[in-house]
């Protein structure tokens, strides 16, 4: 499976594990010049007992607020501290006006609280399975999907590893707003 496959994955994953804990999906894998946004989401309403005074939190204002989460995949034998210094001080800036970009584009969000997270999963291969999953460019879900059975959301828990395509999928790092807005 190539790299980019395996960043699918990863990314399919905490989409799925967001959407278990209620939150809401506003775009994967959104593109413009400055980069790709690999996950908006919008969180799950909460009760005001469970609102943070962190200003990072978003449980303040969880009706107008949009999170945009940069996954990254690496497997047990990873360089870069799994994904988290592949976030340079660059790629961070070309977030944050990909981010822009976005608002620009969805007015409907130009109010929303916003906050970036980064997600560090872990991919490891399974010994005994050998499969070639196909990433259709045209990011037909349907397609994307054809192949794969994914647990039921109801198992799909912060570290806690599941199994799919050949490979074990854990994530092992969500970092609540980990990059920082440079205006």
């Amino acid at each position: 499976m190539r790299s980019q496959q395996v960043g699918w994955l990863g990314e399919e994953f905490v989409a799925r594990w967001l959407r278990s804990h209620g939150w809401t999906i506003v775009a994967q894998q959104w593109r413009c010049r400055w980069g790709e946004l690999d996950i908006i989401a919008v969180p799950p309403r909460l009760s005001h007992r469970e609102a943070s005074p962190d200003r990072h939190s978003v449980a303040q204002h969880p009706a107008r607020s949009l999170l945009f989460i940069e996954v990254k995949t690496r497997n047990a034998n990873n360089w870069d501290a799994d994904g988290a210094l592949a976030i340079s001080a660059l790629k961070q800036a070309k977030l944050w006006r990909a981010v822009r970009v976005f608002l620009s584009r969805h007015p409907e969000y130009s109010e929303a609280v916003c906050r970036f997270d980064v997600a560090l999963v872990r991919c490891d291969r399974l010994p005994t399975v050998d499969l070639d999953l196909t990433i259709h460019d045209d990011h037909d879900d349907e397609n994307e999907d054809k192949d794969l059975v994914w647990p039921p959301d109801d198992h799909m828990g912060r570290q806690q590893a599941i199994e799919i395509a050949g490979y074990q999928l854990a994530i092992i790092s969500y970092l609540e707003g980990a990059i920082e807005a440079n205006d």
